[in-house]
């Protein structure tokens, strides 16, 4: 068993506690995900509370703060009882608490990921913006969403991966910093895995998706002289004329026979909006041509190779491995896939019960939503979708006065055809009297409501929130105006957006 160690203890309020001792700490595990669950599981005979703070420092001297959220005692005797923590990362459980409001991009400049990165770090002075190398620009709506919800958000548009920096003094912790990395571990594979040779046990998953042999990269698509946009580039013209890719390590594995002595070869289609030359888009296309025809294989390892002190090799969240897996054999060699560790679950004391997921998938907080198309409109200024071919997104007039008796236009979004989630908000100023009401029409300014779902009409007194839900599919690109009213009382100022988010 290995030592235990320093494990120190801060109340909510950030004052010490205790040090635990190490005949209090019966068991002390860890989960680390790339960009997902961080966590810890303690148990220990010394009874903590709801709330405090665990901190300690891994043996590459990295320190982690975990908070306990959940609590399960037990007797084991008379006088003896254990306490058993679960303890989540202190970025989720601090963020979760926070409240921000905030548009990053949406004012008609996109924003830097360090811009986002602040706004969604805006309700809390606890944590501030750390290394940010990641370049990419976006917009995004983080209206009234928690501090987690808006990282979340921010990585489905900026990407990256999140880490964290402590710093630690005499009185605990000084500083946490947020880090948005495009990579975080070692991004040069130090260590290299034999499927079957390395481990005493291991769980192997070849993922339930297509194998394919070729792409077919497709970028933006040209905006007309008549204002329309015509088809997306291709890569023909910077390719010989051919509009696909080939990956000649493992075409050979998975072609078939088309009947005529010749071969066919799976493909698929690959899209990237941001992508406006064709030349640009073909480099883009090969430098991610193996994360699209290669099998996508993770590795679960039980117990991991370990070296002569009988410690667990060095290997950390997010760093890059060769993995070399004799059941995938092209033209009589194994297959070596690229692969990263993407969770850790170590046991502190028993390093031998540790396991480590290694794969070729690339996990991400915005994976779930990644093949949405999301367009916001919001504080009178255009906005380019990120995501889908939509051109110009406009919201015009955000702050209107409306009289009484008058439908006034707040503002409107322009979409495709296809199907599409509306969401429009509208906040009136505090009033009195009168009956408000908010719709989304395919008219400036009416009164009717044409689009399928429900007119909403509240009789209030002081500030009204009023949010609007549809779900429409549209045959032709349309125009939707998110219009207001009031019945009576005096002039009112009102403020507003519309989200439209593409499903189909």
């Amino acid at each position: 068993m290995a030592s235990v160690p320093r494990v120190i203890v801060y109340d909510h309020a950030g004052e010490f506690v205790c040090d635990l001792l190490e005949s209090e700490v019966i068991s002390l595990t860890t989960v680390a995900e790339l960009n997902g669950e961080h966590s810890l599981t303690l148990t220990a005979t010394r009874q903590l509370s709801k709330g405090d703070r665990i901190l300690f420092r891994d043996k590459a001297d990295v320190w982690h703060e975990y908070v306990i959220e959940s609590i399960e005692s037990v007797h084991q005797t008379a006088s003896v009882v254990l306490h058993t923590y679960w303890c989540p990362w202190s970025l989720m459980h601090d963020l979760s608490g926070t409240f921000v409001s905030s548009m990053p991009g949406t004012g008609g400049t996109p924003a830097t990921a360090t811009q986002a990165l602040t706004a969604a770090l805006a309700g809390t002075a606890r944590w501030t913006v750390g290394t940010v190398d990641v370049s990419t620009t976006g917009s995004a709506s983080f209206y009234r969403m928690s501090g987690w919800e808006a990282l979340q958000e921010l990585i489905k548009v900026w990407g990256g991966e999140v880490s964290v920096s402590l710093t630690v003094g005499s009185t605990g912790i000084t500083a946490r910093q947020v880090n948005l990395l495009q990579h975080v571990g070692s991004s040069t594979a130090t260590r290299r895995f034999d499927y079957g040779y390395d481990v005493s046990g291991i769980t192997r998953t070849v993922e339930d998706t297509l194998w394919t042999a070729r792409v077919i990269p497709l970028g933006s698509a040209q905006q007309s002289d008549s204002g329309g946009y015509g088809r997306k580039i291709d890569i023909s013209s910077v390719n010989s004329g051919s509009i696909y890719l080939t990956n000649s390590a493992t075409a050979n594995a998975i072609r078939v026979p088309d009947g005529n002595g010749g071969w066919e070869y799976p493909i698929q289609i690959v899209e990237n909006q941001d992508m406006e030359t064709p030349a640009d888009l073909k480099a883009w296309a090969l430098a991610n041509l193996d994360s699209w025809t290669m099998p996508k294989v993770s590795y679960e390892v039980d117990v991991v190779a370990l070296d002569r002190t009988g410690e667990l090799l060095a290997i950390a969240e997010g760093d890059e491995v060769v993995v070399v897996d004799s059941a995938f054999v092209v033209d009589g060699e194994a297959i070596r896939l690229s692969a990263r560790v993407v969770r850790i679950d170590e046991d502190v004391l028993v390093p031998s019960n540790s396991k480590v997921t290694i794969s070729n998938l690339r996990p991400s907080l915005g994976d779930t939503l990644g093949d949405l198309s999301l367009a916001t409109a919001s504080n009178g200024s255009a906005i380019t979708d990120l995501h889908a071919n939509l051109g110009a997104i406009t919201a015009a007039n955000d702050t209107a006065s409306v009289s009484s008796g008058a439908n006034t236009e707040l503002c409107s979004v322009t979409l495709e055809a296809g199907t599409w989630l509306i969401e429009g908000n509208v906040e009136f100023a505090a009033n009195a009297t009168g009956v408000r009401s908010a719709n989304l029409h395919v008219t400036s300014g009416s009164t009717n409501n044409a689009l399928t779902g429900h007119r909403v009409n509240a009789a209030s007194i002081g500030t009204t929130d009023l949010p609007v839900h549809w779900m429409t599919k549209r045959t032709a690109q349309t125009t939707v105006y998110l219009n207001c009213y009031q019945d009576s009382g005096a002039v009112l100022s009102v403020t507003g957006y519309i989200r439209a988010m593409r499903i189909q």
